[in-house]
């Protein structure tokens, strides 16, 4: 987070609220900036600082997993939009929206006291917006106007990919090596989406030995799977051995005023929330949530979609 910026409430939280999807994240000041600790521009605005870093360590597996695609293509994380679509010229010249990785849209709000700002959405394709999962088509030369608060930055799911996140809040990365993971699994207009998830032990090299797992998510036809995501020729296979679970899938592109139920493995069958929230400090929105599947990361696992259940009113 720059150091040059005017140290008031506003600018702060926008730029903390920008900087957790920046591939390295970290508050910036030297001897002659004025103090900027979250805590000194009231609680207010030391909650929104706490969130958006909370947000930044539920994302962690999703840019870990970036750093990976990297490592073996030299692909970057943080990419303008004519990076991911380079068939839409109108992208060449829009400098003030990025992607993080081929899955999450962001638009900064670089301007003090504004009440909206105009987001372009590649054309062609769903985008869910991350708090509630509202859907939005890409249109051409048709900005979407969004409303700004203090809360969150504009930030979009592309359909047609699947995020992991770890929502525990945690103090730490290390606190948090045990938890469970989130799925948000956001539907192209075809109801479908891939994903993946990679981990290693995150502090030595012993991934070049095989010591990694590196697990691919398919969603289609209603019916989400997990598997081992297959790997270039020249790289060892992983042998990671794991006993972390996928506890949550979230949804986004399927009718919640209908009802569903879910079924795993096993012929284990899970609840399904309608009308859900995206982000965990919200109640209500657009997707559809199934809790405590508890479905083990290193296995080979399906879990389908179906409808016909009796709804679950989202708490």
């Amino acid at each position: 987070l720059p150091a040059c910026l005017p140290t008031t409430a506003c600018p702060a939280c926008s730029w903390y609220q920008l900087g957790i999807y920046y591939p390295f994240f970290r508050g910036h000041a030297h001897l002659e900036t004025q103090r900027r600790e979250p805590w000194l521009f009231g609680e207010d605005t030391t909650r929104r600082i706490r969130e958006a870093i909370r947000g930044r360590y539920a994302l962690l597996p999703y840019i870990y997993t970036l750093f990976r695609h990297t490592n073996q293509t030299g692909v970057p994380l943080m990419r303008p939009l004519w990076f991911d679509f380079p068939e839409q010229t109108r992208l060449y010249g829009v400098e003030e929206e990025f992607l993080l990785g081929p899955a999450i849209l962001v638009k900064p709000v670089v301007q003090a006291g504004a009440k909206s700002v105009d987001v372009t959405l590649p054309e062609g394709g769903v985008w869910y917006e991350a708090l509630g999962g509202a859907a939005f088509p890409g249109k051409a030369g048709k900005p979407l106007a969004t409303a700004v608060h203090m809360d969150a930055i504009p930030v979009f799911y592309r359909g047609g990919h699947i995020v992991p996140r770890r929502d525990r809040p945690r103090r730490s990365t290390a606190a948090m090596a045990h938890d469970p993971f989130t799925l948000v699994v956001a539907l192209d207009a075809d109801g479908k989406a891939v994903g993946d998830l990679y981990l290693d032990d995150g502090r030595s090299f012993a991934f070049a030995k095989g010591q990694y797992l590196h697990r691919r998510f398919i969603f289609e036809h209603g019916v989400l799977t997990c598997d081992a995501m297959p790997q270039p020729t020249s790289t060892p296979p992983g042998t990671l051995a794991s006993k972390l679970l996928i506890e949550r899938i979230i949804l986004l592109g399927l009718p919640t005023e209908k009802a569903y139920t879910a079924r795993s493995t096993g012929s284990k069958t899970h609840a399904v929330i309608s009308g859900a929230g995206v982000d965990v400090r919200l109640a209500k929105g657009s997707a559809l949530v199934v809790r405590a599947v508890n479905l083990p990361l290193a296995a080979d696992w399906s879990l389908r979609v179906v409808e016909g259940a009796a709804p679950v009113a989202a708490e």
